[in-house]
């Protein structure tokens, strides 16, 4: 075997072992794996460790897939930061020419109230709560992870699932002061708005 064969198939076992810590099905792994060997046989990210390439092909196969995870969540099954996974996620758009869908709260949603263990009713009046803060742009410039973050914390403090607030962060994966801000700009307007919890006592 080659000194590059033997580099594709230890980053295909690092893409493995990365994608089963966070439980990815093996179409992740398929797609991650075959973005890793576009890249890695174009030698367009020469210079890039292979394990930071293979991490961000694992963020973008999610993304294509449509199960996005945050870089945060890639970070913690990998040895990579942050910043580097997210320069070669740049890099690698860039050099296959290719793209991925935005994301939206509504990606995270789900998990994020699932891995906190609260109720559809919670769920529902958090995706409430998010969309209303989007539409009428309450919270411009913030990601949606930190958006989704925010609501959740909202609408389990309005119902009887309360959670706190660095309890939310854990799980959705987001920083205290993007979620913080986000929270205070929105809590007055959105509150305001129909919500499915509304008018619920806590």
């Amino acid at each position: 075997m080659s000194s590059s064969d033997r580099a594709m198939m230890n980053a295909f076992r690092e893409i493995t072992t990365m994608a089963d810590r966070i439980n990815l099905p093996r179409n992740i792994v398929d797609r991650t794996n075959n973005l890793f060997k576009q890249v890695y046989e174009q030698k367009s990210l020469k210079g890039r460790a292979n394990d930071a390439i293979a991490s961000a092909c694992l963020y973008i196969a999610c993304r294509q897939e449509g199960v996005p995870r945050t870089f945060k969540e890639i970070c913690a099954v990998s040895r990579i930061s942050k910043k580097e996974i997210g320069r070669c996620f740049k890099l690698i758009l860039k050099a296959l020419e290719t793209s991925v869908d935005l994301i939206t709260t509504g990606d995270f949603m789900s998990r994020f109230c699932s891995n906190l263990c609260l109720p559809k009713q919670v769920q529902m009046a958090a995706t409430h709560i998010a969309r209303k803060a989007v539409e009428l742009d309450l919270v411009p410039g913030r990601s949606p992870i930190s958006v989704a973050a925010a609501a959740i914390y909202m609408a389990s403090q309005a119902s009887a699932e309360k959670r706190t607030q660095k309890g939310r962060r854990g799980s959705c994966h987001s920083d205290s002061c993007s979620t913080e801000l986000c929270f205070h700009l929105s809590a007055k307007q959105v509150n305001s708005q129909s919500s499915p919890l509304k008018g619920r006592s806590p």
